[in-house]
């Protein structure tokens, strides 16, 4: 019987043309759910593929498509975007590894099932296997995954402080809600004093934004996230919290205060034991042991790493995800996620 690792070395595409499409990926970012040209590309490249498969256990390999804003005018508006998370790098490695799969479908069998999602979000629906992937500013060439909690829970959250409208000529008529932005180092401290200090919770309030005009003193408005390892407090009491604190600073003020945890609550990541314990006999035969090893249906996720820069000086200095100089280093992170990709899909 063939192995794994000889079944992803024998059937490996020819990498020129996928570094040409993460060029051109990188060449025409599109936002969140704006995905249209995007979406063409990828169509085109798999539209010969997955059409004469044996339906026996599906393999979901997911990864997300888009970019984000880098910044943004004086006004607000202009939102130059750029792929600064690695997407742009994990669509293209999915891409090979559904090449590979497709090359070498007479040694194994079942139904793999590509899906590029547009934005983030999370997987509902889902039958057989989830495989999840995400590069990482960590050393190229290293690959790994790890057994139970993956990755945090993340629930989107907006706050909005209302105060007295009026023209910026009378600040006095006015309950100017720019000055109760102290409420968003209330927030900060809800980490600090309601929360296990040997956690890992997170509460980040990102946006902040006020009026829509220079001369109007209007409405304050902010949104954030709550990211939480254990499966307590989701939108519960760590929003309790956010309630208890932004309405105390309106209240202070005679205003009103609204707290939304938003729909969008993507749950913790645990990692199947067993099929992750798989997946690291075949990283470890496949790409050597010591390589990276990091730390409802069975789900897996794993990472592999994208920079290239000499690791002791990048360990102080290096760009991480969503920054604008994260750039992974094409060789040999398209390999090595082609590789992981294929080898965990053919492991399972």
């Amino acid at each position: 019987m063939v192995s794994i690792s000889n079944l992803v070395t024998t059937h490996r595409p020819d990498l020129d043309p996928l570094q040409d499409f993460y060029k051109r990926c990188l060449a025409y970012p599109e936002l969140s759910n704006q995905e249209a040209s995007t979406a063409t590309a990828i169509a085109d490249h798999l539209v010969v593929l997955f059409s004469d498969f044996n339906i026996n256990t599906s393999v979901l390999l997911c990864t997300d498509m888009e970019t984000l804003p880098r910044m943004q005018d004086a006004e607000g508006v202009e939102k130059p975007v750029m792929h600064t998370g690695g997407h742009d790098m994990q669509i293209v490695c999915l891409l090979g590894a559904a090449e590979i799969l497709l090359d070498a479908r007479d040694s194994w069998s079942g139904t793999p099932i590509s899906i590029l999602k547009p934005g983030g979000g999370k997987w509902e629906g889902s039958t057989g296997h989830v495989l999840g992937v995400h590069v990482m500013p960590f050393q190229a060439g290293s690959i790994g995954t790890r057994r139970g909690l993956f990755a945090t829970s993340a629930d989107s959250m907006k706050v909005t402080l209302h105060g007295r409208i009026a023209h910026a000529a009378m600040p006095e008529r006015s309950i100017d809600p720019v000055i109760m932005r102290r409420a968003q180092w209330e927030l900060q401290t809800i980490m600090v004093r309601e929360t296990d200090p040997a956690g890992e919770a997170v509460l980040k309030v990102a946006i902040f934004y006020a009026g829509d005009a220079q001369n109007v003193i209007g409405d304050l408005g902010g949104r954030g996230s709550i990211r939480d390892p254990s499966h307590k407090g989701r939108g519960t009491d760590l929003g309790e919290d956010c309630g208890y604190f932004t309405g105390r600073e309106c209240g202070s003020y005679g205003v009103k205060g609204d707290n939304i945890l938003e729909h969008e609550e993507l749950p913790v990541d645990d990692n199947d034991d067993t099929i992750s314990a798989r997946l690291e006999e075949t990283f470890a035969k496949h790409f050597g042991k010591g390589n990276g090893y990091y730390g409802g249906e069975a789900i897996c996720f794993f990472m592999y790493a994208g920079k290239e820069e000499v690791w002791d000086w990048a360990q102080r200095h290096v760009q991480c995800n969503h920054l604008a100089l994260f750039a992974p280093g094409i060789m040999p992170t398209l390999r090595i996620g082609i590789d992981g990709y294929a080898a965990a899909a053919l492991t399972l």
